[in-house]
């Protein structure tokens, strides 16, 4: 059974979002505003090569020792080539999997 589910290529957006040099406190409001460094663009953060990236949401527990786990969202890039021991993802007979790569 496949342990990733495809969910869709990812497209440059152009548009940029405001970067925070502050830590955020989770137990009351930050003035954050006041710490606003600069806009940054998610396109460059995840390093988009439209159409070669997209999205998977995994699916079970099999790559928890790589910090991976059910439900997360990976970002994957068709344009990198795969060596021994990395994270990929393949289709085998028709399913999709998240795995080590071992050569």
């Amino acid at each position: 059974m496949s342990n990733a589910v495809f969910i869709g290529t990812v497209m440059p957006s152009g548009q940029l979002i405001s970067c925070f040099d502050a830590l955020v406190s989770a137990g009351f409001p930050s003035p954050a505003l006041e710490h606003m460094e600069q806009k940054i663009s998610l396109d460059q953060l995840l390093d988009v090569h439209a159409p070669h990236t997209y999205l998977v949401r995994v699916r079970g527990d099999s790559m928890t020792g790589a910090g991976i786990h059910d439900g997360d969202i990976l970002v994957v890039s068709r344009a990198l080539t795969a060596g021994h021991g990395d994270i990929v993802v393949a289709a085998v007979n028709g399913e999709v999997f998240v795995k080590r790569l071992i050569r």
